[in-house]
C-alpha cells in the first residue's frame, strides 16, 4: 500500500482513548478493503433542526472532533491539540467543511491497485463520518510527492502514470489533488518576489541616499561626480548597485524557475491553481520588485531632497 507520508489533519484532539493495542486499533490493508462504514451514534453529538439538518450553532466543536479523532483513523496523538478547537470553530462560523491535507508517496507500482483504492475508500469513510457529525462535512486534498519520487530514482513516466491514476480515482471520490512540485513552484515564485523586493528596497534606499553627495548641475538637476567621492562614499555607491542587481537577479532566477514549473503544471492540468498562481507571481513579480526599489530610493533620498528644491 502506498505510504501516506504525512497526515496533516489539523483537526485531531489529544484525548485519552480506551484503545491499548495500536495494531488492533489501526487496520491493515486487508482490513481496510473489507471495512464497512464505521457506526457512529449521532444522538449525543447534534441537535435536530426543523428540516432535519444539523445546526452548526448548536454543535460543540469537541463533539465534532470526536467524529474523526479515533484510533481507526490516526496513528498517534496530535502534537498541538490546543489549536484544534479554534480551527473547528472557525470552520463552523464560516459554514465550510473541515480541511484535511495528506501527502501521497510513490512506491514500486506504476499503476493503481486494490490497496490504493482501499485507502481512498477508507478516507471516504472518514469523510462520511465527519459529515454525519457536521453537515458541511470534510474536504481532502492529496499532495502527490513527485519530487520525492524523483529523488528516490523512480522514472518520471512511471510516477506520472501512477499519480495520474490516483488523481482520477481521488477526483471520482470528491477529493482534490495537486503535485508537490507545483506547490514548490508557487512557493519559489512567491519567495522570488519577497527576497527580490527586500534586496531591491535596501539597494534603493542606499541608492537614494547617494543624493546627499550630489551637486546641482547646469540643468538644475542633482548630479553625482564619482571623482569627487571619497573612498567610503564610493564603497556605499558600489554596495547600493550590488544590492539592486542582486535583488533583480534573485527574482529573475527564482521567478523564471517558478514560471516554467507553472507552465508545466497548467499545461498538464495538474494542480492548476498553484500553477496559475505561480505564473501570475512570476509575471507580475518584476513590476512589484521595481516598484519596491523605487519606494526604497524615494525613502533613502527623502532626507536630502530639500537642498534641491
Amino acid at each position: 500500500m502506498p505510504k501516506l507520508e504525512k497526515f496533516i489533519s489539523g483537526f485531531t484532539l489529544g484525548r485519552e482513548t480506551g484503545v491499548k493495542d495500536m495494531q488492533s486499533a489501526y487496520p491493515s490493508d486487508a482490513g481496510i478493503i473489507e471495512a464497512a462504514p464505521l457506526p457512529f451514534d449521532m444522538a449525543s453529538t447534534r441537535k435536530k433542526v426543523r428540516n432535519g439538518a444539523t445546526s452548526t450553532r448548536s454543535l460543540n466543536p469537541e463533539l465534532i472532533i470526536k467524529s474523526f479523532n479515533t484510533w481507526a483513523f490516526k496513528r498517534e496523538q496530535p502534537g498541538n491539540p490546543e489549536r484544534l478547537v479554534p480551527a473547528v470553530e472557525a470552520a463552523m462560523r464560516a459554514g465550510r467543511p473541515l480541511e484535511f491535507v495528506l501527502y501521497w508517496g510513490k512506491g514500486p507500482r506504476a499503476e493503481i491497485a486494490a490497496p490504493d483504492l482501499a485507502c481512498l475508500d477508507y478516507l471516504g469513510q472518514l469523510a462520511e463520518r465527519v459529515r454525519q457529525a457536521y453537515a458541511p462535512g470534510a474536504v481532502f486534498r492529496l499532495i502527490f510527492t513527485d519530487t520525492h519520487a524523483a529523488l528516490n530514482g523512480h522514472p518520471a513516466a512511471a510516477a506520472d502514470a501512477y499519480f495520474g491514476a490516483i488523481d482520477a480515482a481521488a477526483q471520482a471520490r470528491g477529493f482534490a489533488s495537486t503535485r508537490l512540485s507545483d506547490v514548490v513552484a508557487f512557493a519559489v515564485a512567491l519567495a522570488a518576489i519577497i527576497i527580490g523586493s527586500i534586496l531591491a528596497f535596501i539597494g534603493g534606499m542606499q541608492s537614494g541616499a547617494l543624493v546627499q553627495y550630489a551637486t546641482t548641475g547646469p540643468d538644475g538637476t542633482p548630479q553625482i561626480d564619482p571623482s569627487n567621492l571619497s573612498a567610503g562614499e564610493q564603497q556605499a555607491a558600489a554596495t547600493a548597485g550590488l544590492l539592486t542587481v542582486a535583488g533583480f537577479l534573485v527574482f529573475g532566477v527564482l521567478g523564471l524557475w517558478g514560471f516554467i514549473q507553472g507552465i508545466i503544471a497548467t499545461a498538464k492540468n495538474r494542480g492548476r491553481g498553484f500553477g496559475i498562481a505561480a505564473l501570475v507571481l512570476a509575471v507580475l513579480g518584476g513590476v512589484v520588485v521595481a516598484v519596491v526599489f523605487g519606494a526604497g530610493a524615494a525613502a533613502g533620498a527623502a532626507p536630502y531632497t530639500s537642498s534641491f528644491g
